[in-house]
């Protein structure tokens, strides 16, 4: 009750959007005075360009949802080779660690914003991968059983509430809360499409997922009860 801003990193995936409308819906049924600054990055532009109109449209929805709440969406870019997919942990972060150039800018970028915007406390909705007997593949930064889901930076709180849930933990929240209709707006798939990309994509129009990706076969794997 104390923090008058709070930030989300939302890309427009289920695990985010989730936190975000859990957040929301905390403020809102406890009349708390927080406003909310939500971090989104335009990435991987001219191969999947949908995916900035993703986080638009959960970015709307939480808008319509939650009129009553200050809502800010602050958008930054992430050029292509700084993605961890491109040439992998090839730059320093300020604590020392070999990190991807899209964590590094991500990071930076929400201390500039906290600074700028006197926000209390970040949060990011990484999770932990699923059974590797059950879904192959998996990230290497998302989890590990000893780190706490609380860390501190300078003034900054960073609150990683879902570390130790996967997907499908999050999958049954959803349906818990009745927002469905939410999960069904997110997009999990990084899969690239050979005739669809910055040349000829329309904003917001309908996009195939691969199925094949390993964020399209976790998300499949969350789904099946």
């Amino acid at each position: 009750e104390e923090w008058s801003s709070i930030s989300i990193m939302l890309s427009g995936g289920a695990d985010s959007a989730l936190l975000a409308y859990l957040l929301c819906n905390h403020i809102e049924k406890y009349k708390i005075n927080c406003s909310i600054e939500i971090i989104s990055a335009i990435r991987c532009w001219k191969t999947r360009p949908w995916q900035r109109y993703n986080s638009i449209e959960v970015y709307e929805y939480l808008e319509n949802s939650f009129p009553n709440i200050d809502i800010t969406r602050n958008e930054t870019y992430i050029p292509p080779a700084f993605e961890h997919g491109s040439e992998g942990k090839l730059y320093q972060d300020e604590w020392g660690n070999l990190a991807s150039g899209d964590s590094v800018h991500l990071t930076s970028y929400a201390e500039y914003l906290c600074k700028e915007k006197k926000i209390q406390a970040v949060y990011n909705a990484v999770t932990k991968n699923p059974p590797q007997d059950v879904v192959q593949g998996g990230l290497d930064h998302r989890y590990n059983p000893r780190d706490g889901n609380i860390t501190f930076r300078d003034n900054v709180i960073v609150i990683q509430p879902f570390k130790h849930l996967d997907k499908k933990q999050l999958y049954k929240i959803y349906e818990k809360n009745g927002i469905i209709n939410l999960f069904n707006i997110t997009r999990s798939c990084e899969g690239e499409f050979k005739d669809l990309d910055h040349t000829n994509y329309e904003p917001h129009q309908e996009v195939p997922i691969c199925g094949e990706c390993f964020w399209c076969r976790e998300r499949s794997w969350a789904k099946d009860v």
